[in-house]
């Protein structure tokens, strides 16, 4: 049982220190990543770097949504690359690669390593020297001490939480992770704050409290990312404009290697729904139904709107600009308003006269 002390000590750590410190990050990486069983998706991997690793992890993130598994396969990841190469260093550095980049891929490429390493130790009938229990122990605790230490992984963290509770309008948990404490730190916080506390009728009153210094610091307009794009289409859900709120969504995708990702699916599903346009949720809904994490909500979708016929009609509106306040105004002459659009105006008007 001693000589288990290790490997069990990894699996704790891993698991645990993930569950605490990343649950929102792995989560996040999982909703942004896109597994398919099409051939579409297998060709465009194959012609991706380290393709066979990608598809691996590709696979395992469909999963990263649910709380408790994300954490789970990193351990199990992790305690793999232990048993199969013999080195805790080799572990530890697969549960840093996946605890600092946007996927386990490289951890998965660390797990096929310690496979090749593990057979060519058979052929040659060696064994690597392990060093005591305890002597093994110490790249754990470096791993663990890293991951709780750095400032990136706390951030990512931060956002991460940020991002999925304001797609679920958690506006408490939103607030939760982007304190006034932590917006100080990181003022890409600002516009989350910005939008829960609108959301909530608390911005023009809390302004001071958050450290809004300008009108730019309530939106990321102009921010050309997939961070920037889909903070703007939770935007504007917001203010009542899904068909701008499609668009950003959309623009979001283009930044992801296969041009879309299950986050990108499921608010392209929301906003046409919204939208009564029924024909794009069966054709979004389709695409997500190939994935096998995925298929039986997508299912499900169709089953719900795969007869309903179209209730937008298509007219002439005026176009969304790069200028929130502008767009603010057109949306109120049109008869769109909402909760977040009254405070969030009121917030670009005193902000812009200081």
């Amino acid at each position: 049982m001693k000589r288990r002390i290790p490997e069990i000590v990894l699996f704790v750590a891993v698991f645990a220190l993930s569950l605490v410190f990343q649950r929102y990050t792995l989560m996040d990486e999982g909703m942004w990543s896109l597994f398919l069983l099409s051939p579409d998706w297998f060709r465009e991997t194959c012609s991706l770097p380290l393709s066979v690793s990608r598809a691996v992890s590709d696979f395992l993130l469909q999963f990263y949504d649910i709380p408790l598994v994300a954490p789970a396969i990193t351990a199990m990841l992790t305690l793999g690359v232990y048993l199969l190469g013999g080195s805790m260093l080799l572990a530890c550095a697969a549960w840093l690669l996946a605890a600092l980049l946007p996927s386990p891929q490289y951890a998965v490429l660390a797990l096929f390593v310690a496979l090749v390493l593990r057979l060519a130790l058979i052929l040659l009938k060696k064994r690597i020297p392990e060093p005591k229990p305890a002597l093994r122990l110490i790249p754990i605790v470096a791993a663990a001490l890293v991951i709780i230490a750095l400032p990136s992984v706390s951030r990512r963290e931060t956002l991460s939480k940020a991002e999925l509770c304001a797609r679920q309008a958690q506006w408490s948990k939103v607030l939760s992770a982007a304190t006034p404490a932590a917006c100080s730190k990181d003022r890409s916080l600002l516009p989350y704050a910005a939008l829960a506390l609108s959301s909530e009728g608390r911005l023009s009153s809390d302004l001071g409290l958050y450290g809004f210094k300008s009108a730019q610091d309530l939106d990321m307009e102009g921010v050309q990312s997939r961070e920037g794009y889909y903070f703007s289409s939770l935007m504007y859900e917001a203010l009542g404009c899904p068909n701008e709120a499609i668009h950003r969504i959309f623009q979001a995708g283009c930044h992801l290697d296969h041009g879309t990702s299950y986050m990108v699916l499921y608010q392209l599903i929301r906003y046409n729904i919204e939208r009564e346009d029924f024909t794009m949720v069966r054709k979004y809904a389709g695409i997500l139904a190939r994935s096998p994490r995925h298929r039986s909500l997508a299912r499900k979708t169709l089953e719900v709107y795969g007869s309903r016929p179209d209730g937008c009609v298509e007219k002439e509106s005026p176009s969304i600009t790069n200028n929130p306040i502008y767009n603010l105004t057109m949306l109120y002459q049109h008869g769109i308003e909402t909760q977040v659009s009254g405070d969030l105006f009121q917030a670009y008007m005193t902000l812009s006269q200081q």
